[in-house]
């Protein structure tokens, strides 16, 4: 499964590490779990996740733009599961509504421009 896409991949950045990740949608989603609790699985094209942080998050500020409408003071509950190889699925949640999203880590050393 790739990160890549037509319509573009977020890049996350979590001390120092970083993250590509696509949205996850309609049918490929995976079955959100009934509790968000450290080490529950959930299964996605094929492969165990395990969920390895979980917290929530404020909006606080920003600067730019965003591909979404964010309020200031909104929080989102955000929960990061792991596969054995190293894929990474993500799930934000905040009220009315969720998304998911699909990734791999990658080093920051290892990033080139492309021109």
């Amino acid at each position: 499964r790739s990160v890549t896409g037509p319509k573009g991949v977020w890049i996350s950045v979590d001390e120092g590490d970083y993250a590509i990740e696509i949205r996850v949608t309609g049918r490929n989603e995976p079955k959100r779990p009934a509790t968000l609790d450290l080490g529950v699985e959930v299964e996605f094209d094929r492969e165990i996740y395990m969920l390895s942080e979980t917290d929530r998050a404020t909006c606080i500020a920003f600067r730019g733009g965003l591909p979404e409408e964010i309020n200031i003071g909104e929080e989102h509950t955000y929960a990061n599961f792991t596969s054995p190889t190293g894929g990474l699925l993500s799930l934000e949640t905040w009220d009315g509504g969720y998304d998911w999203h699909f990734g791999e880590w990658v080093d920051p050393w290892k990033i080139k421009a492309v021109t």
